[in-house]
């Protein structure tokens, strides 16, 4: 037997019919659920209210803003005004803007310390090109901003702390498990109102003694439905009563509702780096929301179209001299199109250049074909991966992305999807063009498990950097004609 190319069932027959929404059958049963839910539930209270992190962020903001005002008053430098917006960046993306339970200012100071260095030598840099900056105007704006911040901070979380223990800030939470951990959780939660968190109910597959007098509101495979029927704002998981793949994929299925997510980690006794946060001494870890949630997330579309329209243009004497040789090896008919499902479950023609000779009537497009099967012009597109170029018109369609898991024909993903419960989940983003399995050689007749694993570590991990890297590897890969 000849080498088997793997295609995904890729270039085996041609279709130009109008393409009508696809579900898998689980994806069929959630919709019809959250639909329920949804009717079911009044539209303006169904949604989980996070008002309190908003008013202590306000009170947060307004003293460090306070401070900053202070600071250029007293300085009236441009070094300042630099040096405090990129001091405030640092200070947000070390997480002292983020929502927690556990304040500290104690934990909060070396943030501060790299902020403020952070802040004074790009301000050094941006603006001492420009115009001198003295020694002292150095030294007051960083006292004034690592002191002031701190001591604003220290008052922030004074009240905060008040109107929490008080009840006027309540974050409305739900502990998901019913072991020694969850009791834990429940413990310190009433024993300690100054963390704001206030106490729902449990959800747990089985009763246990970490439930007690708290009500268990349901499985969890209902904890979608739970939280939007009881505004929870905080979920806290407290492991014991579900699997570890259980609770995975009941999180990845419940990423569209807006709650906090926190997970106990394992093993927490023996913990000795700080954790996201705590309650009472008791580290949580917070799990990242959906990646389509992040501001970044909204470049990437961006990105896609510009980077999309313009390797169009600079790739388009390729593009016509692909589509003439296959047109002189295959006959009439350069584009092959083929059903494939994209985000949502939702279906789309993906458009490719012919590789292979249309299947006779009746013959069921197979998992790989036989590398006789190709011509010469075929070999070459598919091993610099040529024969994908089309799909660049899918991403500007909006049907794709430049980098997201490889789409697949409806019948495997409902193939698929029966043996692998987490397969689905792959769904959460648009299909790419290239992506974290495919560079990663899983493509073709290679381990659906494996390719589903790295396609879901990708959306949970998603960064426009985690693109850019995937994108270098390609460029790599199609130059060394490896097929990617």
């Amino acid at each position: 037997m000849g080498q088997s190319v793997a295609l995904h069932g890729e270039d085996l027959g041609a279709s130009g019919e109008s393409v009508a929404p696809f579900l898998i059958p689980t994806q069929r049963r959630e919709l019809s659920s959250v639909r329920g839910s949804a009717a079911a539930a009044a539209p303006p209270s169904a949604a989980p209210e996070r008002r309190g992190y908003t008013v202590e962020l306000a009170v947060v903001l307004a003293l460090d803003t306070l401070v900053v005002v202070a600071a250029l008053a007293a300085t009236e430098s441009l070094f300042t005004a630099v040096t405090a917006a990129a001091a405030v960046a640092a200070w947000k993306a070390r997480g002292l803007y983020d929502p927690r339970i556990g304040l500290s200012l104690l934990d909060d100071v070396p943030s501060l310390l790299a902020g403020t260095a952070i802040g004074l030598g790009l301000g050094l840099i941006i603006t001492g090109a420009w115009i001198p900056v003295h020694a002292g105007t150095v030294l007051v704006t960083g006292l004034l901003l690592l002191g002031g911040v701190a001591a604003g901070r220290g008052l922030a979380y004074a009240v905060i702390r008040w109107q929490r223990a008080s009840g006027r800030i309540v974050h409305r939470t739900l502990v998901v498990g019913a072991g020694a951990t969850a009791s834990a959780l429940i413990d310190r939660i009433a024993a300690h109102p100054e963390s704001g968190l206030q106490l729902v109910g449990t959800v747990a597959d089985r009763s246990g003694r970490a439930t007690g007098a708290v009500p268990v509101l349901g499985a969890s495979k209902e904890l979608a439905t739970v939280v939007r029927d009881h505004q929870v704002s905080d979920v806290i998981i407290g492991y014991g009563g579900s699997s570890t793949a259980e609770l995975i994929d009941v999180l990845r299925a419940a990423g569209p509702v807006d709650a906090g997510l926190y997970v106990v980690p394992r093993l927490f006794e023996l913990e000795t780096r700080r954790g996201d946060d705590n309650i009472w001494g008791l580290p949580l870890v917070r799990v990242r929301g959906p990646a389509n949630r992040m501001l970044t997330w909204r470049l990437k579309r961006t990105f896609d179209v510009v980077m999309a329209g313009l390797m169009l243009v600079m790739a388009s004497p390729v593009f016509a001299a692909v589509a003439l040789a296959v047109r002189l090896e295959l006959g009439p008919g350069v584009f092959f199109k083929q059903v494939r499902v994209g985000a949502g479950g939702k279906t789309f023609l993906l458009l490719k250049f012919r590789s292979l000779l249309p299947p006779a009537p009746g013959d069921t497009p197979p998992w790989a074909v036989p590398t006789e099967a190709l011509g010469r012009v075929g070999r070459f597109i598919r091993r610099y991966s040529l024969d994908e170029l089309p799909q660049l018109l899918n991403v500007l369609r909006g049907e794709m992305s430049l980098v997201g898991p490889r789409p697949e024909r409806p019948e495997y993903v409902e193939r698929f999807s029966t043996t692998l419960t987490w397969y689905r989940h792959r769904h959460r983003v648009p299909a790419g063009l290239t992506g974290l399995a495919a560079v990663n050689g899983l493509r073709g007749d290679t381990s659906i498990e494996d390719r589903a694993r790295f396609d879901n570590w990708y959306i949970d991990n998603w960064s426009l950097w985690l693109d850019s890297k995937i994108l270098i590897r390609t460029v790599w890969s199609v130059l060394h004609g490896s097929g990617t």
